[in-house]
């Protein structure tokens, strides 16, 4: 029923309402109410039927540079260690001052073969950041990362007869960087045990060095006195060489002519 102030409601279940019995009391809604009830209930329904909003659109990737100089950088194709690999990049990366949108098309410049493959397959506008790129590279190629080895123990070098102490340093250097941490003592006493003996075994068993730059300073001098002792042998080949071919000549000489050799300081014979 329309009153003057708007529509009149009833509580359910009252006793003088529809339900029977008195009511408890009347509640009107004026018709600025009603309006706004209205408008609720409509822009809920619009909220549940309204489709999904598309996802904003991202901006387009900003141009390349008019001189961009390419780095030089190996070829990948997933059979060497990724870790290198991104290295590498970065380091050439940091040297022409790539931003992070640059060094994402330029990166894609090193794959080959099945990594090129790879990224063909990535799902479009999966990549967003060098960072991720980075990332879902690593992931893809773990297998491929050469892993540190725990122990200098495990690589059991030793220098050979025929090894130059400048050969033997090399190769022990290049295990030692293959092995994450590990202590001077360690160092020393492996470098020391590896040693076919001579001088600076010697010298390291009687002064143990500090640390591992001053065994490497150390070893430094008996380097430089084996190859100044091997180019004195080199030096000297060629004069005994000739020393031999003289003597060998010498022999070669007919009996006749070592005859008159010797007589031709003897007078005449009365």
């Amino acid at each position: 029923m329309w009153g003057r102030r708007g529509i009149r409601t009833s509580p359910r279940g009252g006793r003088g309402g529809p339900g029977g019995g008195k009511g408890r009391g009347v509640a009107y809604l004026s018709l600025e109410q009603l309006a706004q009830l209205i408008n609720r209930s409509v822009d809920e329904a619009l909220r549940r039927n309204r489709a999904p909003s598309p996802p904003p659109q991202r901006p387009p990737p900003p141009p390349a540079p008019e001189h961009l100089e390419a780095p030089t950088v190996k070829d990948y194709d997933g059979s060497t260690d990724p870790e290198e690999h991104l290295g590498m990049f970065n380091n050439a990366a940091l040297l022409h001052r790539y931003s992070d949108g640059v060094k994402c098309r330029v990166f894609l410049t090193t794959p080959v073969g099945s990594a090129q493959r790879w990224f063909d397959l990535l799902p479009p506008h999966s990549i967003t950041s060098f960072r991720g790129f980075s990332t879902v590279f690593m992931n893809q190629y773990a297998t491929s990362k050469k892993y540190l080895k725990t122990s200098l123990g495990s690589f059991n070098l030793k220098q050979g007869d025929s090894d130059s102490l400048r050969d033997f340093i090399r190769r022990f250097n290049s295990a030692a960087l293959e092995v994450p941490a590990v202590s001077t003592e360690t160092l020393v006493n492996a470098f020391t045990q590896g040693l076919r003996g001579g001088r600076i075994f010697n010298s390291l068993v009687k002064k143990p060095p500090q640390s591992y730059d001053e065994l490497l300073s150390r070893a430094e001098k008996y380097v430089n006195l084996e190859d100044a002792q091997r180019q004195r042998r080199v030096d000297i080949r060629p004069v005994e060489k000739d020393k031999r071919k003289e003597k060998v000549e010498s022999s070669r000489k007919r009996p006749a002519e070592r005859t008159e050799e010797r007589g031709r300081g003897l007078g005449p014979f009365p």
